[in-house]
């Protein structure tokens, strides 16, 4: 009885059609959480724009893939590969340098505005906060700031 059931037709298909739903249902979960983490994260960037007056921000991991942005200038992929450049350029500074702790990059875009790229890690990965405000504004201090938050947001996830 015990050997019919197992090669059962019938019984075979309902254990794929319910481990698909299993993974389906995994994968719904994931989205969700990655969706309320990317709120999260955006609700943070909004509000450190909004109390240094920068013109916008974003978050993003060690390859450049957006998790977040607040009034971004720049579309998401062009957002996406300017962190990967910057990031790049700002780790090989540090080993001509032999500063193995370079974690910021700066760059004037014009006269009046710069982006910022902020590294920083959370456990063994890296993330990036990029911002983007006025030549005149000191976004350090308010930047490390939003980090603290940044990192809490991530270490749950």
């Amino acid at each position: 009885m015990v050997n019919r059931l197992k090669e059962s037709k019938e019984l075979l298909e309902s254990a794929s059609i319910f481990t698909e739903l299993l993974a389906q249902q995994q994968d719904d979960k994931t989205t969700a959480t990655e969706a309320a983490v990317g709120d999260q994260l955006a609700d943070v960037l909004s509000a450190m724009c909004q109390r240094a007056g920068f013109q916008g921000a974003a978050v993003a991991d060690e390859q450049g893939l957006t998790l977040a942005m607040y009034n971004s200038p720049v579309e998401g992929d062009v957002l996406a590969a300017l962190t990967t450049v910057l990031g790049d350029a700002m780790g090989k500074a540090g080993r001509f340098l032999d500063q193995y702790d370079v974690n910021t990059i700066s760059m004037g875009m014009n006269y009046r505005d710069k982006g910022v790229l902020r590294k920083f890690a959370v456990g063994d990965n890296s993330f990036f906060v990029l911002v983007f405000c006025g030549q005149e504004l000191d976004e350090r201090s308010e930047v490390e700031l939003s980090i603290e938050q940044v990192t809490a947001i991530l270490e749950k996830r």
